[in-house]
């Protein structure tokens, strides 16, 4: 039991910036969109019988991630014709 970390018993579990300001290069961005659509395609946090699900707050999560991307990538213009 020395190994479980009890996440209810920690006093500050949320991240900090380090800095007022902070940048993200071109590559860092695009890494992070790979990252946000491979959890949006492959990751659950909720388990069902024979499969996994998403909860509301993993959707929420991925949403501002998304907003977020969108401010920081220029995604190009698809043409449905």
């Amino acid at each position: 039991m020395g190994d479980m970390i009890f996440l209810d018993d920690a006093v500050d579990v949320e991240p900090k910036p380090k800095a007022k300001v902070m940048t993200i290069s071109g590559s860092d961005a695009v890494a992070l969109d790979e990252f946000v659509r491979h959890v949006s395609i492959r990751c659950y946090d909720e388990r069902y019988e024979r499969s996994g699900a998403k909860s509301r707050e993993l959707l929420m999560h991925l949403e501002r991630m998304r907003d977020l991307l969108d401010t920081l990538i220029d995604y190009p213009e698809v043409d449905d014709t």
